[in-house]
């Protein structure tokens, strides 16, 4: 149990520290190139970390949604609000 709870701490500190590279990134980035542009990069980046990460080719029923309006309506509250921290960043 201790060594549970000692993993989910780093775990949670990892996160946390992802979040201040992307934020940090984005303000860094945000001097020279226009906001949607810096998301456009950080989605790509996530689109390829996840086919080498997870290879859904093995198995394509892993990539398919349940409910697809849910998902592109997900999709568009988290592109709209990528946008908008970099934008406030």
């Amino acid at each position: 149990a201790a060594a549970a709870r000692l993993r989910a701490l780093l775990l949670i500190m990892l996160a946390f520290l992802c979040f201040a590279c992307l934020d940090t990134t984005a303000k860094y980035l945000g001097q020279w190139l226009p906001a949607m542009q810096i998301v456009w990069v950080r989605f790509l980046t996530h689109f390829i970390l996840t086919l080498v990460i997870f290879r859904p080719w093995r198995d394509m029923a892993l990539c398919l949604p349940r409910n697809k309006k849910l998902q592109v309506a997900r999709a568009c509250c988290l592109v709209g609000s990528t946008l908008f921290n970099f934008l406030a960043v």
